[in-house]
């Protein structure tokens, strides 16, 4: 059962924090939503360039006519707040922070997206081996980036670790979410999971070998 309790504590834990991302959205202060601005520029320069020209084209039909009168400029879609973003950008703004220089905004996605897949496989327990290994590669490259880097945890005094709790709480996270996503990889999914269906199946239809003689 110990691999079914792993699977459930390491499956939700993932599969909450991609859904959060993905889906809900925070308040952002001015100086955080100019920078969410400048990722979404370096991500569109490319796709604004055929609209640009296609606007001018548009305008220099209408003032042919003199009787029409100029196209209204689109209205912005409302919102749930005037600094209210999709959480995710607090994800892209933590990796710009870690020194990641460009495409900070798809990664996040990326991450997020991957989160929620894993951890819903994890849960149901297929292919549990493949994303304990995966997810043990993320949660120990987050623990080197953040515990170890951002944070500056092995810079201090052990015992004065949990003077600063949220720095506290996150590294030892990071760290037992890493011991049991290997543990899944080695030991596989245990009870109540997919693996045991198909995989199980695929052994009981395998033949058995010819007795050595």
């Amino acid at each position: 059962f110990l691999p079914l309790l792993s699977r459930i504590v390491i499956g939700t834990a993932v599969l909450f924090s991609g859904w959060y991302h993905c889906f809900s959205k925070v308040s952002f202060s001015d100086a955080e939503l100019s920078r969410i601005e400048a990722f979404q520029a370096s991500t569109s320069t490319a796709a604004t360039v055929i609209p640009v020209v296609w606007q001018a084209g548009t305008d220099a039909d209408l003032s042919d006519d003199p009787e029409t009168p100029p196209a209204a400029a689109p209205s912005a879609a409302p919102s749930a707040g005037p600094n209210d973003r999709p959480a995710v950008y607090r994800l892209a703004m933590d990796l710009s922070d870690l020194g990641v220089t460009s495409g900070v905004v798809p990664l996040a996605w990326g991450i997020v997206v991957f989160e929620m897949i894993a951890g819903a496989l994890v849960l149901l327990g297929l292919f549990t081996r493949l994303w304990g290994f995966l997810l043990a590669c993320l949660l120990g490259a987050a623990f080197a980036f953040t515990s170890v880097k951002a944070n500056d945890m092995f810079e201090m005094n052990p015992f004065a670790w949990r003077g600063q709790p949220a720095h506290f709480y996150e590294m030892y996270f990071q760290a037992a979410g890493f011991v049991l996503a290997i543990g899944l990889a080695l030991t596989g999914s245990g009870v109540l999971a997919l693996d045991n269906l198909v995989f199980g199946r695929r052994e009981k239809a395998a033949p058995p070998k010819a007795a050595a003689s």
